[in-house]
């Protein structure tokens, strides 16, 4: 309910739909042509890493940025893929989440910076 009130809280932004599980992001996705998704790596029935190769196999031209609890490099260099085109911490939403889709509808990718490295890396 967070993100859909931070996202909406945005002049003309609204939320279609919200999914509780991988195959049901998957069927909305495909049935409602939604601008974006905003997919949760951790879902149950299909990890959202799955369910984000489904959706771009059959409309790659639906943009998808991922939300995960971590975001390691290994993790972030694995979305970069398809049309995943965005990736979010769920620590960093209020912060990054809307920068994020704004940045992916402008066609650009909005990718953490590498946080491994540091203040000189």
């Amino acid at each position: 309910m967070g993100l859909r009130n931070l996202l909406e809280s945005v002049p003309g932004w609204s939320v279609y739909a919200g999914a509780s599980t991988g195959t049901e992001a998957v069927e909305l996705a495909l049935v409602s042509s939604p601008d974006i998704v905003i997919m949760d790596i951790t879902m149950p029935e299909m990890n959202g890493f799955e369910a984000a190769a489904r959706i771009a196999a059959e409309r790659p031209d639906i943009p998808i940025i991922m939300f995960s609890l971590h975001l390691s490099e290994d993790v972030v260099n694995r979305f970069k893929t398809g049309s995943i085109r965005g990736a979010v911490a769920k620590s960093e939403a209020a912060r990054d989440l809307v920068d994020a889709v704004r940045a992916v509808l402008d066609g650009k990718t909005f990718f953490p910076e590498r946080r491994s490295q540091g203040a000189n890396g």
